[in-house]
C-alpha cells in the first residue's frame, strides 16, 4: 500500500480511533509499504529494507486494535533506527528502546489504551524488550481485548501435558523465564514457545 488519503481507513480498521491520526501520519512522513498479513506463528509484524523496495513493515491482521498499534509503533522504530543508523546498531539495543519509547509516549493515553492496558503497558516501556510477548503482564491484558480468544494459553498447562501448535504436537516442559522448553512428539526436538502463545490442549 502506497500512502494515500483512502487508506485512512486501513488504520480506522485496525488501530484505536485515538491513534488513527498520529499512525497515518506516520506512515506519510517516513514513506514505507505497509502489508496487513494473515496471522504468523513466529511474529506479530516485521521490518524489512532492500535497495530494489524500500523500507516495508507489515502486521498481522488478527491482532486487536491494542495489539496492532503496540506492534505497529515497534516496526516503525525499527524503521527510524535503520534510517540513522543502518546496520550498525544492534536490532533492540538502546537505539531501538528510545526511538520505540519516544513514538510510544503520545499513544500512552487513556484516550488510546484501555486503564487495564496502561498499567502492564507503563511497565513494559520502561525497559521494551525484542517483542510485547516477552512480558506476560501486558500480553494477557492485550489479550482480554482479543474478539475470539482461542484455545488456551501455554502458561495455564501443567508441565507434561501435550499441545497442538501450528499443527504440530508438543508436550510441555520447564519454564525459562518469559518461554516453555517444549519437546515435539514426533521429533523429540526441543523447542522454546512463548509462555503465553494460545496453544489447542489434548485431553
Amino acid at each position: 500500500m502506497q500512502p494515500q488519503l483512502s487508506h485512512l481507513q486501513t488504520f480506522r480498521k485496525f488501530v484505536p480511533a485515538g491513534a488513527v491520526g498520529y499512525c497515518y501520519h506516520l506512515w506519510l512522513e517516513n514513506a514505507f509499504t505497509l502489508k496487513i498479513t494473515r496471522p504468523r506463528r513466529t511474529k506479530l509484524g516485521d521490518y524489512r529494507y532492500t535497495t530494489e523496495s524500500g523500507h516495508q513493515i507489515s502486521v498481522n491482521n488478527s491482532l486487536n486494535p491494542y495489539a496492532f498499534l503496540i506492534t505497529y509503533l515497534h516496526e516503525v522504530a525499527h524503521l527510524l533506527t535503520f534510517s540513522r543508523y543502518k546496520r550498525r546498531v544492534k536490532p533492540h539495543g538502546k537505539e531501538w528502546k528510545k526511538a520505540f519509547q519516544v513514538l510510544m509516549m503520545p499513544m500512552v493515553q487513556q484516550d488510546v489504551f484501555p486503564q487495564e492496558v496502561l498499567l502492564p503497558l507503563r511497565q513494559y516501556l520502561a525497559d521494551p524488550k525484542a517483542s510485547s510477548c516477552s512480558d506476560p503482564h501486558l500480553m494477557a491484558a492485550l489479550r482480554g481485548f482479543d474478539c475470539q480468544p482461542a484455545g488456551h494459553v501455554l502458561d495455564d498447562l501443567q508441565t507434561g501435558e501435550r499441545f497442538r501448535l501450528s499443527g504440530r504436537i508438543f508436550v510441555k516442559g520447564d519454564l525459562r523465564r518469559t518461554r516453555v522448553l517444549c519437546e515435539e512428539a514426533a521429533t523429540r526436538r526441543k523447542y522454546l514457545v512463548p509462555a503465553q502463545a494460545v496453544v489447542e490442549r489434548l485431553l
